[in-house]
């Protein structure tokens, strides 16, 4: 058996339940939420037509729970995976913390219409064991990743993540009032938005949020800003600095205009999307991270500089 998708027709695939999934979620809520390709009426057909195992065992109603490590089979049919970034390197790795510089144009997990072309499916193949993602950045996304290669270490790497300092890099279209500055809007769904799963931040919104904005320099129409967040938010920096008017460059969902994704989304990239939104992928990188090792009580700083793409906007 796989451990992703082969995406040839008619293979059996398997996919691990993450550990920062939330404990006993339906089957069919995970399935909608992870592999967005089917809606969660279709995955509840699947299930019904017996295409669905959780740990090797006939799944036979979509209420069934799963949780972080269990392993749940389809019998997929073929489709074509995007072509994606494998230029990804190892940062740091002591044999239980493993931390990778991801390119963009890399999921880290599977997704949507990603199984095999994953961060995650790369790692496990490459190194030929298994791993636990830590976090999660966007596909377009730049920068650091952290992995477990214990399962049961999760947890206490995850926290130590949250006690520690997370640092990204982002161009933005526009000039900041002031050379350092907080949002601490809270984050909830976007209100009135073409996009079904784009954030906002509204003062009314379900979850709280704090970044701190530094400005680093002007490059042109566009500024880049450090941004270290205190809250780990979904969207977080993305939907921060749209809602201080500095829509971060060339993000589809969160730029200078929500319809080039919708495009995106139907037709691919194009020439057209990158003149309007001024780059040819969001402009944020996951520059360094401070944390303390939960085993060895060891400060690390771990880092990753700007990839090539987004040097070449500093002029």
């Amino acid at each position: 058996m796989k451990t992703l998708m082969d995406f040839s027709k008619n293979m059996t695939i398997a996919s691990t339940v993450p550990g920062d999934s939330p404990v006993a979620a339906r089957i069919d809520l995970y399935l909608a939420e992870r592999f967005t390709y089917f809606s969660r009426t279709r995955w509840q057909h699947e299930i019904k037509l017996g295409k669905l195992l959780c740990n090797g065992v006939a799944v036979t109603s979509p209420h069934k729970p799963v949780a972080p490590g269990d392993i749940i089979s389809y019998e997929g049919t073929g489709m074509a995976e995007p072509p994606v970034s494998r230029a990804y390197s190892i940062a740091y790795d002591d044999g239980l913390l493993t931390v990778v510089n991801k390119p963009s144009n890399l999921p880290v997990h599977p997704s949507g219409c990603f199984f095999k072309n994953t961060l995650l499916s790369f790692l496990e193949a490459d190194m030929n064991k298994k791993f636990y993602p830590i976090n999660r950045i966007d596909r377009e996304t730049s920068g650091l990743v952290l992995f477990s290669q214990r399962g049961q270490s999760v947890p206490l790497l995850q926290k130590a993540l949250a006690e520690g300092e997370k640092t990204y890099f982002v161009f933005v279209h526009g000039r900041p009032a002031e050379d350092q500055f907080t949002v601490s809007a809270p984050i909830g769904a976007a209100r009135n938005s073409l996009i079904r799963k784009k954030r906002e931040a509204y003062g009314d919104a379900a979850e709280s949020a704090l970044t701190r904005f530094t400005k680093i320099r002007e490059c042109g129409e566009l500024t880049l800003l450090k941004a270290v967040i205190e809250t780990g938010r979904t969207h977080q920096i993305r939907a921060h600095c749209l809602y201080v008017g500095l829509p971060v460059a060339g993000d589809k969902m969160y730029g200078l205009d929500e319809r080039c994704y919708l495009e995106f989304i139907e037709n691919g990239m194009s020439e057209k999307i990158t003149s309007v939104l001024g780059f040819h992928r969001s402009a944020l990188h996951c520059g360094s991270i401070e944390l303390t090792h939960p085993v060895s009580g060891k400060k690390l700083l771990l880092s990753a500089p700007l990839p090539n793409d987004l040097a070449g906007l500093l002029g």
